[in-house]
């Protein structure tokens, strides 16, 4: 597993600049992070599949505890640690993109995110692939 700090400010950057439909117009998903703020002072925030008022603050919500976990692994001093917050940010940035997906899979501008998205996947398979890629190429270069 590749734990550097550049490549974690990447994933977190291309995470952010994942373009997401939003009804005539497209937003940035770090822009969703922000609007996300007033529906978790609500008591009306339900994580739930099926709503459609608060969708946009469950994917924030969702990229937003992703974020503080990647951070948490950029200043944590204990490797374990690093591993499991970049590990669990991972997971939560997937989901994040997963419950967009699964929100609007019969809306057309959900295309823009998939193809947004290509870059945060290389990250993610950096993450987890890059050592054994570079041993690879290593070996076959020797």
């Amino acid at each position: 597993m590749t734990t550097t700090k550049k490549l974690k400010i990447w994933t977190l950057i291309t995470h952010g600049l994942i373009l997401v439909g939003a009804g005539h117009g497209i937003l940035f998903l770090f822009i969703i992070e922000i609007f996300t703020f007033p529906y978790l002072t609500k008591d009306s925030f339900i994580f739930s599949f099926n709503g459609v008022d608060n969708h946009f603050a469950v994917i924030g919500f969702l990229s937003l505890l992703g974020q503080i976990c990647l951070l948490f692994s950029l200043f944590n001093l204990k490797q374990n640690l690093k591993n499991v917050f970049q590990i669990v940010g991972l997971i939560l940035f997937w989901l994040s993109i997963a419950y967009f997906i699964y929100d609007t899979t019969k809306d057309s501008y959900t295309h823009i995110a998939l193809v947004t998205v290509i870059p945060f996947a290389v990250c993610t398979i950096i993450t987890f692939l890059g050592q054994s890629v570079r041993r690879l190429y290593n070996r076959i270069i020797d």
